[in-house]
């Protein structure tokens, strides 16, 4: 009952369930999502995420990505080095850029 969210990350918490095997239609997880925001909203300020310094489940909640792409993200980090701006995460394969580039101004380098 205490945790809050924005639509965003409740659709994260709701993608975590169904890769852990929550099964129900698209649109009832959508009506789940719709509740969650409506009666535990986020009223705070996003923080911003690091993504030298994330993990992929902190990344993968902050950003609203999937953990398959937050994953990558980690693992590119680990390979190549440390991001120094969004063009170099937006180089990591299977990223989405779309969302990542919506989320710019929560992320720090």
């Amino acid at each position: 009952m205490s945790r809050r969210e924005s639509l965003d990350g409740w659709n994260a918490v709701i993608a975590d369930m169904i890769e852990r095997g929550a099964k129900a239609s698209d649109d009832e997880f959508g009506e789940v999502v719709d509740y969650l925001a409506a009666n535990f909203p986020n009223t705070a300020p996003a923080a911003k995420i690091n993504v030298n310094q994330a993990s992929a489940k902190e990344l993968a909640v902050g950003l609203g990505i999937s953990e398959k792409q937050s994953s990558a993200i980690v693992q590119y980090r680990e390979s190549k080095g440390k991001f120094k701006s969004i063009e170099d995460l937006l180089q990591v394969p299977e990223i989405d850029s779309a969302a990542i580039t919506a989320k710019k101004d929560r992320l720090e380098f």
